[in-house]
């Protein structure tokens, strides 16, 4: 039996769908235009129905073109994992996963390997809790397949590894319960001056100089440091929104006016070969354009 969907034709008819546009599509997939109009073309002729709705400013899809859309996805998902069980099996690996990770994350990535959890019950996911600093060297040493650190914490001569750069927001100031300030939405420099402000060493550039010159710094070896002196009242801390702790508990996260922005980053290095790696990281791809196009229609 000849089947009439072709994958990569329908990999083209996904990314159109996705983003609404031929021309968007060819971009993301570097081909011609002219290219994804024949085979979306193609693939209608072969299916016998029209997938699209075609204006001079809109591409919507059809009634057929939502179900291929929606059970087109589900379909290529799952080849996708059939060829990553498959090279794991052929290349006697892959059944593994070891993640280190330090405070720094977005709540999509979660959700990124929890949804790998599922597809690739198979394969074993271990995280390693590190400092930030700390990251890349277990990445490095083959200690762990893949990191996610801050991106300030990655040396820019750090050749031998990938890096997948994601945007964490804005900073945050961290107060005690007791503090003054806990029950404001919003807080500019301006409104901590005179205070000590406590920070993890490897996070220090994220004091900006108006900051800098209101208050006195102390520099800390630890998150948990950071945060026990803080939860004392004796302090507040300056970190990215991003992160995410137990032991912030007991303190009060308050959106900071600054500039200053940091990155998550994740990071592997470049002769990896798990295709496990494989998996997780175009989970993680996936989300993040997901989240991109939201901000882009919102």
């Amino acid at each position: 039996m000849r089947l009439s969907i072709e994958l990569e034709r329908l990999e083209i008819f996904l990314t159109v769908a996705e983003h609404r546009s031929f021309t968007r599509a060819a971009e993301m997939l570097y081909i011609s235009h002219s290219t994804t109009s024949r085979s979306v073309a193609a693939l209608e002729e072969a299916l016998g129905v029209q997938l699209f709705y075609r204006d001079s400013r809109t591409v919507r899809l059809t009634p057929a073109g939502e179900v291929l859309y929606r059970e087109g996805s589900r379909l290529v998902r799952r080849v996708e994992n059939l060829e990553d069980m498959v090279r794991s099996a052929g290349l006697g690996f892959g059944r593994s996963l070891t993640v280190a990770v330090s405070r720094f994350s977005t709540p999509w990535l979660g959700g990124a390997l929890r949804r790998f959890c599922a597809a690739r019950p198979e394969v074993h996911v271990s995280l390693l809790h590190r400092e930030p600093g700390e990251i890349l060297k277990y990445v490095d040493a083959g200690e762990a397949d893949i990191g996610v650190t801050a991106a300030g914490m990655l040396p820019e001569n750090a050749v031998d590894v990938e890096r997948l750069l994601i945007p964490c927001g804005e900073l945050c100031l961290v107060v005690s319960r007791s503090d003054p300030l806990q029950s404001r939405e919003r807080v500019a420099p301006a409104d901590v001056e005179g205070r000590e402000l406590v920070c993890d060493a490897s996070l220090s550039r994220l004091i900006d100089p108006e900051l800098r010159a209101r208050n006195s710094v102390t520099l800390m070896p630890t998150l948990s440091s950071v945060f026990l002196r803080v939860g004392t009242g004796r302090a507040a801390a300056v970190i990215p929104a991003g992160i995410h702790a137990a032991d912030i508990s007991d303190c009060v996260r308050i959106p900071l006016d600054s500039q200053l922005r940091e990155n998550v980053a994740i990071v592997w290095r470049k002769d990896t070969r798990n295709p496990s790696l494989e998996g997780l990281l175009r989970m993680i791809r996936e989300d993040l354009a997901s989240k991109r196009e939201k901000e882009v229609n919102d």
